[in-house]
């Protein structure tokens, strides 16, 4: 008889964190599955070993315990962020969130296949487990002691049958004061929604999230940087938003945030003072220089603060495995920790363009000219019908003049940010 009462199981696997965002899925089975049809109706069972059968109903509990607990995971929200009807764009934000598990490990028994084994000898096997108590008073936990003592030897061989736990969990609903419904990962730190609530949202100011404009058109440098869910109510943006995604992040072991447009900074680097500003100037630069193209020469370049964020909340989750008894199953369970820290972050708007603009507006002229000239729509026809050859030759001249000039004026947005320690420690 082999018996097993040693196993493991995986919080972080992706098949696990997606039944965790399907309320159509009850519980999660830790071992593979086969549909088995009886009488016309199917039903699913353990998939069994080679030579073996499972029947769902020789399974035993070996103790009516388990194991409960609150995890947390990581889950991303997509907000659609429109105004006056119209989709200007998508936020995505994580929440720090908290599941309520509880783990199982029923004993599965399976039955050797063919002629071997007797009615007799099922029967006895059957029995053999479901009189099995692991109370230190009756049996005990050592269930491979108990049924060495009392297995018919004649009737059951070791090869007979294979006894090992099946384990499952099972989520349940919670009250979520923070949404204010059942559901089955609720808020733990939804400070990113708050963020996106109180800028684009009429909740006036929150200040546990420092956020400013730092530069608006016609305003004074001068006068203290106004919070940014004040400029969105005074110049009427009226923008609002609404959920589209929730689900359960797979891959939370770096801040899910960060995207082409972020790069981290050193500490100082987003200082509001002339060594700060310095500093940052000289990391767009490194960064940036090399999107425009050589040919355009000197470039005359201009960074502008517009927007801070202090105090962003980012998440990650650490992964260890601890050791939970149920009865006599020893089962190694990978848990989630985990970690928080604070950011700043700080959004640059960047253009160039060329110094001598007259001498580069020239050769991208002459350029283009030559381009135009010689392309298949003019050279094609320009004996045939000159007049059609002009008119393409204009249209081409032009379209290249913008397409060229648009390489050597070079705008673009980022995103800079300082980040702060990792907490708690592991």
């Amino acid at each position: 008889m082999d018996i097993t009462l040693d196993t493991a199981i995986d919080f972080s696997s992706s098949t696990f964190k997606q039944f965790l965002s399907d309320k159509a899925q009850p519980i999660f089975r830790f071992y593979d599955t086969e549909v088995r049809t009886v009488g016309g109706i199917e039903f699913e069972v353990a998939l069994a070993p080679d030579g073996y059968e499972h029947d769902p109903d020789l399974d035993i509990r070996a103790s009516d315990g388990s194991h409960f607990d609150n995890y947390n995971f990581l889950v991303e929200e997509v907000w659609r962020v429109y105004q006056k009807n119209g989709v200007i764009g998508r936020q995505r934000i994580v929440i720090n969130s908290e599941a309520s598990i509880e783990v199982r490990a029923p004993f599965g028994l399976f039955l050797k296949t063919g002629d071997g084994l007797t009615q007799e000898g099922r029967d006895h096997a059957r029995a053999l487990l479901q009189d099995y108590d692991a109370d230190p008073a009756v049996h005990g936990p050592n269930i491979a002691a108990y049924v060495e003592k009392y297995r018919d030897p004649l009737l059951l061989t070791d090869e007979d049958y294979i006894v090992q736990p099946l384990i499952e969990a099972e989520v349940f609903d919670q009250f979520d004061p923070n949404r204010g419904f059942e559901d089955r990962l609720i808020d733990v730190d939804s400070r990113q929604r708050d963020w996106l609530f109180s800028v684009y949202g009429n909740d006036g100011p929150n200040p546990d999230l420092i956020s400013t404009v730092d530069i608006i058109e016609g305003g004074s440098l001068d006068l203290p940087a106004p919070p940014l869910w004040q400029v969105v109510q005074e110049q009427q943006l009226k923008i609002g938003q609404k959920p589209v995604i929730r689900r359960v992040i797979e891959a939370d072991g770096t801040p899910p945030e960060v995207d082409l447009f972020e790069a981290e900074v050193p500490a100082g680097t987003l200082d509001d003072t002339p060594q700060g500003r310095n500093a940052a100037d000289q990391f767009l630069d490194k960064l940036l220089d090399d999107l425009v193209p050589s040919e355009c020469g000197e470039m005359r370049k201009k960074n502008l603060r517009i927007m801070s964020a202090l105090t962003w909340p980012e998440f990650r989750i650490r992964w260890k495995r601890v050791v939970i008894k149920i009865g006599c199953a020893k089962i190694s369970i990978k848990v989630p920790l985990p970690q928080t820290r604070l950011s700043d972050k700080v959004v640059f708007v960047r253009f160039s363009i060329p110094k001598n603009v007259g001498v580069t507006l020239f050769k991208v002229a002459e350029t283009c000219a030559i381009r135009s000239a010689i392309a298949a729509a003019v050279v094609g026809i320009v004996l045939a019908n000159p007049g059609a050859a002009a008119t393409s030759f204009n249209s081409l001249f032009k379209a290249c003049i913008q397409r060229e000039l648009q390489e050597c004026i070079a705008p673009s947005l980022y995103v800079l940010k300082e980040v702060g320690e990792w907490f708690p420690k592991y």
